[in-house]
């Protein structure tokens, strides 16, 4: 995946970054925009001023481009926390660099500032992890059945003859548990049964209708 920031400047939004998956950067101009083009075609002075302010933001331009891309391609979904286990001391004073650039930046969004803030924090060791969210009843009541899911499955199989409790089939492997009423959060025993692969397939079927 590329990304494409986007910079405005005098009215005219200009994009900086790349569209292909190569390692190159620059600044991009979309034709297609007819504002663009009627400042070309007419010597627009406050359309070439942009152009010139922009020539003299390179730095600025590829800390914003590196910052937005950062949680996609460094972080790669770990948490902040873990983020000098992966990265060696000189490229995170790399990063702090373009996230001061950042944070100085007219241009900059504000998940950009977030970001470059985080990265501060973390290499100044004041970053404190957010409180991982309360879960709900019913997702708490979910995790614990997944965890037992199997010791559940083979205790009702051993209790009703290992047998799909809607059409008799005895084919051990295929059993799968599920619940009566799904509406609800309850996945005691009273609301499990057994299916087998055939008519667990019918009931999504039928539920896609």
């Amino acid at each position: 995946m590329s990304y494409v920031i986007n910079i405005d400047i005098n009215g005219f939004t200009f994009y900086f970054g790349n569209y292909t998956y190569n390692w190159n950067i620059g600044l991009i101009i979309d034709f297609n925009e007819l504002d663009v083009l009627e400042s070309i075609a007419n010597g627009d002075p406050a359309f070439f001023e942009s152009l010139a302010e922009l020539a003299t933001k390179k730095e600025e331009l590829i800390a914003l481009h590196t910052i937005e891309r950062f949680e996609h391609y460094i972080l790669q979904g770990h948490p902040w926390e873990t983020l000098t286990k992966y990265k060696n001391f000189s490229s995170l004073q790399g990063y702090k660099i373009q996230a001061d650039f950042v944070l100085k930046s007219k241009f900059a969004t504000n998940k950009q500032i977030i970001t470059a803030q985080t990265i501060i924090d973390v290499l100044n060791g004041n970053y404190k992890a957010p409180p991982r969210p309360e879960k709900s009843p019913e997702e708490k009541a979910k995790n614990a059945f997944q965890w037992k899911k199997e010791k559940l499955r083979l205790k009702l199989a051993v209790e009703r003859g290992y047998k799909c409790d809607n059409c008799g089939d005895d084919k051990e492997n295929s059993l799968c548990i599920i619940r009566k009423d799904e509406s609800i959060c309850n996945y005691e025993l009273e609301n499990l049964v057994l299916r087998c692969r055939k008519c667990l397939n019918k009931m999504k079927v039928r539920i896609k209708k």
